[in-house]
């Protein structure tokens, strides 16, 4: 059994490697598909996996609907430790994985999810994302660097914003980081039933998400579960290897998912907005 998703997993791949040949690219992608379609190795090529759900923002268009949480909290890193290893035991690498939230450099124990994670052999890039408002301490940026982390930061241009405070540190500890400036958002818009499934013409339905247990199409549709009750289909990481992968290529081959009809997406029928733009307090 394999996912099939060859083109993907070298996309993250190519990325780490910084590979640039269009030779090496095609040699890549070759010994990619062969080891998923001859060797039958199950690999994902992305996961972005919730280790907060508390923010210092309340973004009025905020795609993961964190705003909308009453009791929002750091997920503990035993909780977390337990997941991603059970997820490994089900499949043999994992392309890139996002750390991700709410505002990842709130959870107090972040060292140790980053330490715990970098260790972690069947995964082949690491990236944690930042809404550029906080300055983590010495040792969480050391151990992002130990384990060669990919701090993705993202541009808001709000008042408290800190990036280039924290672009200066991150250039002087030598860690890696990537910037999203001046990026436009999506306004993936309410939660009201539409006439179509967007599915298929959204750009981030292969960003697959982590929570609770379950991986989900997106962090929409995990927070539209989790806050909303809108049920979509989804794969709990603790079951047998060979039913969590056939449930998980079901997953990603099925154009149906109940929460892609009550969301644009990153379609054309969702409007660009700014970036971070915050909800008035009376909301």
């Amino acid at each position: 059994m394999n996912l099939g998703k060859y083109k993907d997993c070298t996309h993250y791949l190519l990325k780490q490697k910084k590979i640039k040949s269009k030779l090496d690219e095609i040699s890549i992608l070759c010994a990619t598909w062969f080891r998923q379609k001859c060797l039958r190795r199950f690999e994902l090529p992305y996961i972005e996996m919730f280790i907060t759900t508390k923010c210092n923002l309340r973004c009025d268009a905020c795609s993961n609907l964190i705003p909308d949480m009453k009791d929002s909290e750091h997920i503990d890193k035993d909780v977390i430790f337990k997941t991603i290893d059970k997820l490994l035991s089900n499949i043999d690498s994992l392309y890139r994985l996002k750390l991700h939230g709410g505002e990842v450099f709130l959870h107090p124990q972040l060292s140790d999810i980053v330490e715990f994670t970098g260790k972690k052999k069947k995964i082949v890039s690491l990236r944690l994302a930042t809404n550029g408002t906080i300055i983590p301490d010495n040792e969480v940026l050391d151990t992002i660097k130990k384990f060669n982390f990919v701090v993705q930061i993202s541009d808001y241009s709000l008042p408290n914003t800190r990036t280039d405070e924290l672009i200066k540190l991150l250039n002087q500890k030598d860690v890696r980081y990537s910037y999203s400036k001046d990026k436009l958002w999506r306004n993936m818009n309410g939660l009201e039933l539409r006439d179509s499934n967007r599915r298929s013409d959204c750009t981030i339905a292969r960003c697959t998400s982590l929570i609770d247990e379950h991986i989900h199409i997106c962090s929409r549709a995990a927070m539209m579960d989790k806050l909303y009750g809108i049920k979509s289909k989804c794969v709990n990481v603790f079951q047998d290897r060979k039913k969590f992968q056939k449930e998980t290529i079901s997953l990603f081959n099925d154009l149906n998912i109940n929460a892609c009809r009550y969301c644009d997406g990153d379609t054309e029928f969702a409007l660009p907005i700014s970036a971070g733009a915050q909800r008035s307090t009376a909301q």
